[in-house]
């Protein structure tokens, strides 16, 4: 230590503020010095491994619950593969997670960022990697929107609505051109997550009074004065609504289960 202060005075005296801060503000201490975070006093958004593995629809993985009323998926860009996952609603917002996966289809279900076995630019060898980009969002739109869902006891439907997140700004401009150029694209929605600050102007209030709030929710709103028309999302209050509804009891009303009966997986 001493060796280190001499070389560099600033040394001893961020040691010096980090150890006050330790036995004056041990929560502050562990949680921007350390990185272990603390429950917030009063928080009651704490999900359990344990209990999720147990919220259970008990219908097939990739099966249509029959009384649900709409079908949406969201799409998750990265670099070198997309993520995305399929939900079916009832009106009352429960909610049954039909299927999700990664595109390209991968061999493993569990991988790292750094070892991905099937990657976005192995798709078009020798090309750009901006086109193959490109090429696997319209493929997943056909393998997402392109194909009828088997509904439970008999029948298909179509899936209503996919967003996909252009928050990414590097992203964002090939999202544009690809959703415009799409055949799908009056069923997509690019998705905008925006964080608003306390005292902020609520998200449902943005944009044009007249043609942007037509379709509003409580934590997001779709703009229509621009092209492609797309959707802005309070991310903090959606976190947790999808929270509370991964706590509420299995069978209750808005309640969010996943499909199978197996725990194990």
């Amino acid at each position: 230590t001493a060796w280190e202060g001499d070389k560099d005075p600033g040394f001893l005296t961020s040691l010096q503020w980090c150890m006050t801060k330790q036995s004056i503000e041990p929560e502050l201490f562990r949680c921007e010095l350390q990185q272990q975070g603390a429950k917030p006093p009063g928080s009651t958004i704490q999900l359990d491994p344990r209990q999720l593995v147990r919220r259970l629809s008990g219908i097939t993985r990739g099966i249509v619950p029959a009384r649900a009323s709409y079908l949406t998926g969201f799409v998750d860009s990265q670099d070198e593969v997309l993520f995305w996952a399929v939900v079916a609603w009832q009106t009352n917002l429960t909610g049954f997670v039909v299927d999700w996966g990664f595109w390209p289809e991968q061999p493993r279900p569990h991988f790292f960022k750094a070892d991905i076995p099937r990657k976005i630019s192995s798709l078009l060898p020798g090309a750009a990697w901006e086109e193959a980009f490109v090429l696997a969002h319209n493929q997943l739109d056909h393998r997402l929107l392109g194909t009828d869902w088997p509904v439970e006891g008999g029948g298909t439907r179509q899936m209503d609505l996919l967003l996909k997140d252009w928050s990414d700004g590097s992203h964002r401009p090939r999202i544009e051109s690809q959703v415009m150029a799409s055949p799908y694209r009056s069923r997509i929605r690019p998705a905008q997550g925006r964080s608003v600050k306390p005292g902020g102007k609520p998200i449902h209030l943005y944009g044009d009074i007249h043609r942007d709030r037509t379709l509003i929710g409580g934590c997001w709103i779709e703009r229509r004065t621009t092209h492609p028309h797309h959707v802005q999302v309070d991310t903090n209050m959606a976190k947790s609504i999808i929270c509370r509804r991964l706590q509420t009891v299995v069978g209750a009303p808005s309640a969010l289960v996943f499909p199978g009966d197996d725990e194990s997986a």
